[in-house]
């Protein structure tokens, strides 16, 4: 799934539980890694995790599906 610090991990635990095959950049893999994004920020939008869905850190900008904008203002979301 998505590393923000470091490359991204996929792997099949029932084959591989020992996580020695990173499956992250199988082709045959994007949409799975795409859904579990795209839950990352659906969960972290249904907690309110402002710290997550609010922070500018770089390497969010890497991940397959961003985040979407929160509703109220902020310093980092002027916008809302």
């Amino acid at each position: 799934m998505f590393n923000g610090f470091d490359e991204d991990e996929l792997y099949l635990l029932d084959e591989d539980p020992y996580e020695l095959n990173n499956l992250a950049h199988d082709r045959k893999y994007a949409l799975k890694l795409e859904e579990l994004c795209r839950c990352m920020w659906k969960r972290a939008k249904e907690t309110r995790d402002e710290s997550f869905l609010e922070s500018e850190y770089y390497m969010f900008r890497f991940a397959p599906i961003g985040p979407e904008k929160m509703q109220k203002p902020s310093i980092y979301n002027k916008d809302a």
